[in-house]
């Protein structure tokens, strides 16, 4: 599989944050990250110059339930940023967490979009953590995600 979203999805989520442009290199694309049913970080990923905004897309593609069929929960999506490769220097999650919703489907994907801010200075490692811890056993999935920062 590709990267979905400018393969298969609306050109429009490369529109720019209000009165923001990224510099070059801040922004990223990663592609065809899976989960099963405990939470995976993606490799962070360096940026160009540190950012304190953060606009994130994700892009649920694919969605299998585990033994929590009944539950009104889905994977839980959130952006970690740091000042290191490792995440251990400064780390902070930036929110707001997003929860998927909790449907079966390799057809009806969904689709996050949100902004952040850093509240203290910009960050130059970026990763995405889904959980999908709330589904139980058997739970799996594939997404892809598309992150752009400035100051």
């Amino acid at each position: 599989m590709a990267f979905a979203m400018t393969t298969q999805g609306p050109s429009s989520i490369t529109a720019r944050m209000p009165a923001d442009t990224p510099f070059p290199g801040n922004t990223a694309q990663i592609a065809d990250q899976t989960f099963t049913t405990t939470a995976v970080t993606t490799s962070p990923v360096a940026l160009a110059v540190p950012g304190n905004w953060f606009r994130v897309v994700v892009y649920l593609k694919a969605l299998t339930l585990g033994a929590n069929t009944g539950a009104t929960s889905g994977p839980v999506f959130y952006v970690k940023v740091a000042d290191n490769s490792g995440l251990t220097t400064n780390l902070t999650i930036i929110g707001p967490i997003q929860q998927a919703a909790n449907i079966a489907s390799n057809t009806a994907v969904q689709c996050f979009v949100w902004t952040a801010r850093v509240p203290v200075a910009g960050k130059a490692y970026v990763a995405i953590t889904c959980d999908p811890s709330p589904m139980g056993t058997g739970s799996s999935g594939t997404f892809d995600a598309y992150i752009e920062a400035t100051n």
